[in-house]
């Protein structure tokens, strides 16, 4: 009997040994793959972390001072903007021209040197923020801060085009929408919040725009102009950069966690001890899961900046690994995010039609019978636009029909079913529209 437990004891403690062994050569190799993988990075000079992501070289003028400077301003005036209805439901349901609306008129020329001074700002190259502290709070704050910060811009300045086209100021109209296309294209892509925030802003461009070209439609200038500016919100090379943005973020994430995590232990009697047992156990796990999820997301970039369903699809395929959890919750969110970028590059497509067909309804007193016509009619102004400017979500044009009062011209969205142009949750009918009434 003592010799039975002897030779157990001696068995689990030969198993122990040989655990703790295995334990220590899984967290070698399970570093050293993750540290080669960080090499990698750095040899392509990828960033991987926030420091060496908001040391990127700016590309010309920064718009953020600018904007920083009238947060407060924004703010208060984005409030009083989001009481106007009409404002908030531009472009929803066959906008015809607006009627000018007289206390909006005044709150916008009450703030004549804040419009003047975001407009400046749209006019600058880029905007790229601060850098926040270097804590998960600091950051999440900076994200939420600069977020409702370029909403607020975009709203203003959408108020301020559709307000001028009320009162039919032409010129004003369309420079102002100029300028507020430009402010999703100028923000730089520091992670898929970013990412998000530029995908809000620029719907509200769009609708902006497809209510200004109702109350006054476009000439060859302001169509020209209006164009430039659609072709120059890239989506997909800003879903791109936003991923960069995210692995990055992602990477200090983790070190700020393990940061934390041992400032807190050291303060406990034992703490620290217990913080090495846990790295030890669990340092192996997280490094392979950070190992995948970097080699995943090294697949995904670039595939995330190719348009097109067969990329869509690729993104969206689900690889499950039951051991490498951490993996699949960081990457969970990018098929979602790919498929917000595919909507954004739907409406873009979209308003670029709808403004060629009120451009060929200025030319020739009547809408055209198809897109293809609008096409062949401006070459120039549309070249190749019915190989270039598609759905994403069918791969082909958009959805056109000229109807007894006005047009519908729209998006399947993601369902690929055709809902009449509509966009209702409840019936989850998802159409990108432009839909624009009969002008006399």
């Amino acid at each position: 009997m003592r010799r039975a437990m002897h030779g157990a004891f001696l068995v689990i403690g030969v198993l122990a040994i040989l655990g703790i062994i295995g334990l220590f050569v899984a967290r070698a190799h399970t570093a050293y793959r993750l540290n080669r993988i960080l090499a990698d990075l750095r040899r392509q000079g990828q960033p991987i972390s926030l420091a060496e992501l908001y040391g990127q070289p700016l590309r010309g003028s920064n718009a953020a001072p600018i904007y920083q400077g009238v947060a407060s301003q924004v703010k208060r005036l984005s409030e009083r903007l989001g009481k106007v209805d009409w404002l908030t439901q531009a472009g929803q349901a066959a906008p015809g021209r607006r009627q000018p609306d007289a206390s909006l008129h005044r709150l916008l020329a009450d703030h004549a040197r804040l419009l003047e001074t975001l407009r400046r700002g749209a006019r600058a190259d880029t905007c790229r923020f601060p850098q926040p502290r270097p804590t998960m709070q600091g950051v999440a704050e900076a994200q939420a801060g600069r977020g409702r910060l370029l909403r607020g811009i975009c709203r203003t300045l959408s108020a301020s085009a559709m307000d001028r086209a009320a009162h039919g100021d032409r010129p004003g109209a369309y420079a102002d929408l100029a300028l507020l296309l430009r402010v999703p294209a100028q923000s730089q892509q520091m992670g898929v919040l970013d990412h998000l925030v530029g995908h809000a802003c620029q719907m509200i461009a769009v609708s902006a725009a497809q209510a200004v070209c109702a109350t006054l439609p476009p000439g060859p200038g302001e169509a020209a102009l209006l164009l430039g500016r659609l072709a120059a919100i890239q989506p997909y090379r800003q879903l791109q950069d936003a991923l960069v943005g995210e692995r990055a973020q992602a990477l200090d994430t983790e070190r700020m966690i393990e940061r934390d995590y041992r400032a807190s232990a050291a303060r406990t009697p034992g703490g620290e001890a217990k913080w090495r047992v846990v790295m030890l156990v669990g340092r192996p796990w997280i490094d392979a899961g950070m190992g995948e999820y970097l080699q995943r997301m090294g697949r995904a970039i670039p595939l995330s900046g190719q348009p097109g369903r067969e990329a869509s699809r690729r993104l969206a395929a689900k690889k499950k690994h039951r051991s490498l959890l951490l993996a699949d919750l960081l990457l969970g969110p990018v098929p979602d995010i790919r498929q917000a970028t595919d909507r954004e590059a739907a409406s873009i497509n979209v308003a670029r039609w709808g403004v060629v067909v009120d451009l060929y309804r200025q030319e020739h007193g009547r809408y055209p019978a198809t897109l293809a016509e609008a096409a062949r009619a401006f070459p120039k102004v549309a070249p190749q636009a019915e190989r270039t400017w598609l759905d994403p979500f069918t791969g082909k044009v958009p959805v056109y029909r000229v109807m007894s009062a006005g047009y519908s011209l729209y998006s399947l969205g993601a369902n690929c079913r055709d809902d009449g142009g509509r966009w209702k949750y409840a019936d989850h009918a998802d159409d990108l529209a432009w839909q624009v009434a009969q002008r006399n």
